[in-house]
């Protein structure tokens, strides 16, 4: 038997030996030590270290052991927050990601759950880790290959949201509240923490609020149709059915491949069937149909129940062009969601004249405005475009909404109406 002293000199070597690869064989070797309480509390930290080294050099695919791994480190005695502290928890983000039946990756019907896996919560998790131990770093953003990789604090909000709304009846801890409030502070130009947080008010019934935050996250990124898609579909088909299927529509124009937009496809099948377009709900259901029996697919649930409601004998009508003509809904709905400021006109550029020497112009030539808000702020934009007549003169009082430095609204003041 190896006295305390031995002991504590085998862990404090093996620091170093853990970080070159042996990390496990040295673990396994203290393990025992430590859980007949034979390790010296000194030598507790030192074993941390090990212990982290053998989880992160762990493969993915080694639940069960890392799961237990991070059981052992949360038993010992040291001083938090810490770097070592923050480590670990970057080590519970990535055990959660990689579980296949864990709520982050949900089984399927082409991948059932498996038993033999281990469940892992997040949230059960942080209440032994403690949100207070979150250090500074643990807020820092990084830069990797001229990318901006996500913080600590923002993967282990979008983990524990992901748990927590795939379970109806769980409650979000008030520390873990006041985290998401200073992220959404700190970090406002985050679509997917505008997003979860979307996904946080959903949960808890606030529809409003999360339609609201969604719209903040597709005014930064609209090029995302998962944001689109989720924001129609907290919508109600009966009040705004025009809406939705604009919102859809942008889902369905945005980038990304064919393969993920079937449900997207659905959807606004749906929509049409509640509508009783039947012809354009048939159109949507057989297109996926297609695509999914060309790829080797079964037609999802919801497409099979679309199918049996479409009258027998409908014909598929192509609504691409219905579509079109509603679009600007969409558009209209998030840009009625931006604040809206006064400001003047203070400047007329009028269009330029034509010219007679073929050079060629692009587009019609248009009398543009710069207008100053009360901050000082100029912004130039073209009246014509929002239905303001380009001749008011300056001093006219607009309400505008913005974007940057870009005006995507512009209405006249009430009182200017009547000039």
């Amino acid at each position: 038997m190896i006295d305390s002293a031995d002991l504590a000199k085998f862990v404090s070597d093996g620091v170093d030996l853990a970080k070159v690869g042996k990390a496990a064989e040295l673990y396994n070797q203290i393990l025992p030590y430590f859980e007949n309480s034979t390790l010296p509390v000194t030598s507790h930290y030192g074993f941390g270290w090990i212990t982290y080294y053998a989880i992160h050099q762990s493969g993915d695919a080694n639940f069960l052991q890392r799961k237990r791994m991070l059981a052992t480190y949360m038993g010992l005695t040291l001083r938090r927050p810490h770097k070592l502290h923050s480590m670990i928890l970057l080590e519970a983000i990535r055990l959660y990601r990689n579980l296949p039946d864990n709520d982050y990756r949900r089984p399927t019907a082409q991948q059932p759950a498996n038993k033999d896996i281990p469940a892992f919560s997040i949230i059960r998790f942080m209440e032994l880790w403690k949100f207070a131990n979150l250090r500074e770093g643990d807020w820092r953003r990084k830069s990797v290959n001229g990318n901006i990789t996500p913080s600590t604090t923002e993967k282990l909000i979008t983990c524990y949201i992901d748990e927590l709304t795939s379970q109806p009846g769980l409650t979000p801890a008030d520390d873990f509240l006041n985290i998401v409030n200073k992220a959404l502070t700190q970090y406002p130009d985050s679509v997917n923490l505008l997003a979860q947080y979307a996904a946080l008010c959903q949960h808890s019934g606030d529809t409003t609020r999360a339609a609201d935050y969604l719209s903040r996250a597709i005014l930064i990124s609209p090029t995302k149709p998962y944001l689109w898609q989720r924001l129609a579909a907290i919508l109600p088909s009966d009040t705004n059915p025009r809406l939705k299927i604009a919102l859809l529509y942008k889902a369905l124009t945005a980038p990304g491949q064919e393969n993920f937009k079937g449900r997207i496809r659905l959807s606004l099948a749906s929509v049409m069937a509640e509508s009783g377009a039947w012809q354009q709900a048939a159109w949507e259901v057989e297109k996926v149909e297609k695509f999914y029996a060309a790829n080797g697919w079964q037609l999802p649930g919801e497409g099979r129940r679309l199918k049996a409601l479409i009258p027998t004998g409908t014909q598929p009508a192509d609504p691409t062009e219905a579509y079109r003509k509603i679009e600007h809904l969409a558009e209209e709905y998030l840009y009625d969601s931006l604040p809206s400021q006064e400001a003047k006109k203070t400047y007329h550029k009028p269009a330029q004249a034509p010219v007679h020497d073929n050079t060629p112009r692009r587009g019609p030539q248009l009398t543009a405005w710069r207008v100053t808000d009360c901050n000082g702020t100029n912004y130039w934009f073209n009246p014509a475009k929002h239905n303001i007549r380009e001749d008011l003169p300056h001093g006219t009082r607009l309400l505008i909404r913005t974007i940057g430095n870009r005006i995507v609204r512009a209405e006249l003041v009430e009182s200017e109406m009547e000039k």
